[in-house]
């Protein structure tokens, strides 16, 4: 098996053609990672490839706890 890396080796035609489809919406993006990575491509080039070399972190949204309610908590005691 040979994996292509990204010092210099050539990568093949059809991982190009892949990410070009994936990059105009014809193939979401879990499918190329998993078709780029059966053909020999490492995740870190296939994300290059697509342009999402540095994906933006999730943001949690700012959720308020609600007030009040009753906290039950069970302690197994000798």
């Amino acid at each position: 098996m040979t994996i292509y890396k990204s010092n210099g080796d050539r990568v093949p035609d059809h991982i190009h053609a892949m990410a070009e489809e994936a990059r105009a919406g014809r193939v979401d993006r879990r499918e190329f990672l998993a078709l780029a990575s059966v053909f020999g491509a490492s995740t870190a080039m296939a994300y290059g490839m697509l342009g999402l070399a540095n994906p933006t972190p999730a943001r949690a949204q700012d959720v308020q706890g609600k007030k009040g309610g009753i906290l039950k908590v069970a302690m197994w005691i000798k």
